[in-house]
């Protein structure tokens, strides 16, 4: 029996991108519906000031939560920006999925450009992998035959497509 390397290797990039895009997906709907919701929360109170020398201590409590909505709603503000930010790297996420899967399919093809995207995408991931190896490495070391993984894969990619896809 013949091992198709070109199949593994086109396979692993499809699954890839299609992990990455449903899951991208996924949270984009995640983001959506909580903008919906922060979007229909009533906006502050700016009503008159209670006089504490007249209301006395009830006064004081309703101007203190008034205060502590302005909060509420201040920090709502940020997790606004937080969320528009993570709906941003979601899309690009989106589009590397969308690169990753059609990248295997031109792999299965014997598409030049694949190869190109498919070598440069491994050799990027095995340069980030050995700069965060030790730091991985460092916290549990009974786990390195586990944390050699990715690299494994990726430099058997590199070989595929350099020395046996040529």
């Amino acid at each position: 029996m013949k091992v198709r390397h070109l199949l593994i290797v086109g396979t692993a990039f499809r699954l890839a991108g299609l992990t990455l895009a449903i899951g991208s997906i996924l949270a984009l709907a995640d983001f959506a519906d909580t903008a919906l919701v922060m979007h229909q929360m009533p906006p502050p109170e700016t009503g008159q000031r209670l006089a504490v020398g007249t209301y006395g201590i009830v006064a004081l409590i309703v101007d203190a939560a008034s205060g502590f909505s302005w909060v509420i709603h201040a920090l709502a503000g940020v997790a606004g920006v937080i969320l528009v930010a993570l709906a941003i790297a979601a899309v690009f996420i989106l589009a590397l999925g969308v690169l990753l899967y059609f990248t295997g399919r031109g792999i299965g093809r014997h598409s030049r450009w694949a190869r190109i995207v498919a070598m440069l995408t491994s050799a990027g991931l095995v340069l980030v992998f050995c700069s965060i190896a030790p730091a991985l490495l460092a916290a549990r070391q009974d786990l390195a035959p586990f944390a050699a993984l990715p690299a494994g894969f990726c430099l058997y990619t590199l070989w595929v497509l350099i020395w046996r896809f040529a």
